[in-house]
């Protein structure tokens, strides 16, 4: 803006600017261009334009204590009736609304996008109104007031029809179909995904193509079809490499990725989250940094890598604190506390644990909620207290069937089975099991399928299905061998070993053993390495004492030995050590 310019003009030119830099994700270049205007306008409208402009920057760079202060002072400065008044207070309610909800406060942030909505409704702008709505129904959505966020899309939609808005339509429909996947009507979130789709190719607009090819897959990941998801994200990641949009492209390869692990197909996702970091970091987008950690950090665990899994969650959680991002926190305790169980660190993972538990009931998130009475299940098994494992179990599963997550419910379905196989419950246990497996078969999940299959064997074992329970678990180490996944092997070497040394075959139970324990040593597997070493020693203690007593001293150094389901089969092998 040229300084010889009279100050209005100067400063609209700048706040100008200023959205133009927010288009293009330079929010420190806002905030700058926002703070310029600040330090020589005087006309109160003006001022109040450059601080909804400065905290909307704020929101984006992750400062949202300062971002949510600076929207409400500059609400007394637009307070009069002028059409210019309603537009710039809307902005700073609505802003001051998204920055509140990251926060968790969403009661202020349900006042605030009130406020928003009534001085859009004034303003006598229908787009401005229709935008408005669609932050509205953003939070109705993020509350679980799904059928609040269907309406306010809906009005929304209708207004952009009404004046030929085509962008806003398409914006109005993925907004539809965000709730409608949240509910899971998948078929219908996807049809007005599509809807979108062809409004947004219709208009020229590539970047919201891309936009919804990534939504959409997400959908066709949910709902299994592998495939279709893969394909959908390259589409959007094409256009996002043309494009030149760094952030978008990062989180366009991160999903990929995620599929790709889910697939089984772990180098690829590696190689993938690799390059999804580098760009987010390139791009200093903190909190695309910040998702593209927290999916790394789930692949780390799934492949052994547990340090660096804690590592990666730790940093992932850091970031999503700074900027006031609590449903994200949650998300980032959760991975550390699966990491720090791996690591032999309980009570660190208790702590994880139940402090995501606290904060997906603060903000009445169902899904992490699910994941969270999981997370607390898999400790109290190993804690030793299998009723409440066995209840934490349950809860997860009715929320994963009442939201209609199957990947979830299937995998907390194999969960729940190995619970119930240590309350004695083996029919069921087997028929639960059979369940997740069906639902896996269903998701086309290689990896789940593995996991399924050895959990399905083993019940079967324990039931007195010797012969279908090892051709279960063979299947499932054949798969995992090829498939080049290491957890799913040690437990079926570990099932087979015990299936071995119940029908008195010691040699080949020492045989399946030394290859779980091969295993877990080599991947840091520790939980998995105590329990083999005291079935290796329970084996070993008639004719190997030493050997026996070498893999108890062992055993007894590793962080698992602590746990009380660990240590009770430590002890159970010393006693039979001592009789000898």
């Amino acid at each position: 803006a040229d300084p010889a310019a009279g100050p209005a003009l100067r400063a609209e030119a700048l706040l100008l600017a200023a959205r133009a830099q927010e288009r293009l994700l330079d929010h420190a270049k806002a905030l700058a261009l926002a703070d310029s205007v600040l330090a020589f306008a005087e006309d109160p409208l003006h001022r109040a334009a450059a601080m909804a402009r400065r905290a909307a920057a704020l929101f984006h760079l992750g400062k949202s204590e300062e971002s949510v202060a600076t929207a409400m002072q500059g609400v007394p400065l637009a307070s009069g009736d002028t059409p210019g008044d309603l537009r710039v207070r809307a902005n700073l309610y609505e802003v001051a609304s998204r920055t509140l909800m990251r926060l968790g406060r969403s009661a202020e942030a349900r006042e605030a996008i009130g406020h928003a909505l009534e001085a859009a409704r004034r303003c006598g702008r229908p787009r401005s109104y229709a935008e408005t709505l669609g932050y509205s129904a953003w939070i109705e959505l993020e509350t679980g007031a799904w059928d609040a966020a269907l309406s306010a899309y809906g009005l929304s939609l209708d207004i952009r029809r009404r004046v030929g808005d085509r962008a806003g339509i398409g914006a109005a429909c993925q907004g539809m179909a965000a709730v409608l996947y949240r509910r899971g009507d998948y078929e219908e979130a996807l049809r007005r995904y599509e809807e979108a789709r062809l409004i947004y190719a219709e208009i020229g607009d590539r970047g919201g193509v891309a936009n919804v090819r990534s939504n959409a897959a997400a959908i066709l990941f949910q709902r299994g079809d592998y495939a279709a998801a893969l394909e959908s994200y390259e589409e959007s990641i094409r256009i996002r490499r043309e494009t030149g949009e760094v952030s978008q492209l990062s989180m366009a390869i991160c999903n990929k990725a995620g599929v790709l692990g889910s697939r089984g197909e772990f180098g690829a996702a590696k190689s993938a989250f690799d390059e999804a970091l580098a760009l987010a970091r390139q791009g200093g987008d903190r909190w695309t940094t910040a998702l593209v950690l927290l999916n790394l950090s789930i692949l780390q665990h799934l492949t052994g890598e547990n340090a660096a899994s804690l590592r990666s969650a730790r940093e992932a959680q850091s970031i999503r604190r700074e900027s006031g991002d609590r449903p994200g926190e949650a998300d980032c305790l959760a991975t550390a506390s699966k990491a720090l169980i791996a690591l032999g660190d309980l009570a660190g993972a208790e702590a994880a644990a139940s402090e995501a538990l606290e904060i997906r009931k603060e903000v009445r998130d169902r899904l992490g909620l699910g994941e969270s009475y999981g997370s607390l299940a898999m400790l109290h098994f190993l804690a030793g207290d299998i009723a409440k494992s066995r209840k934490a179990y349950e809860e997860s599963v009715s929320i994963f069937r009442s939201l209609g997550q199957r990947r979830m419910l299937a995998q907390t379905l194999h969960h729940l089975s190995t619970a119930l196989l240590a309350d004695g419950a083996t029919a069921e246990a087997v028929t639960t099991a059979a369940e997740g497996l069906a639902l896996r078969r269903d998701l086309q999940n290689p990896a789940g399928l593995l996991e399924g299959l050895a959990g399905l064997g083993n019940a079967l074992a324990l039931e007195g299905r010797e012969s279908e329970g090892r051709a279960r678990l063979e299947e499932a180490l054949a798969g995992a061998r090829e498939h080049g996944a290491p957890q799913v092997e040690a437990s079926a070497q570990f099932a087979l070993g015990e299936i071995e040394s119940r029908a008195g075959r010691p040699a080949e139970a020492l045989r399946a053993l030394d290859a779980c324990i091969s295993i877990a040593e080599r991947r840091d597997f520790s939980t998995t390495l105590a329990e083999a070493l005291a079935a290796r020693a329970t084996l070993l203690a008639a004719d190997h004492p030493a050997a026996a007593r070498a893999d108890l001293a062992r055993a007894r150094a590793l962080p698992p030995a602590s746990f009380p389901r660990i240590a009770a089969a430590l002890a159970a092998a010393e006693a039979m050590l001592a009789a000898q």
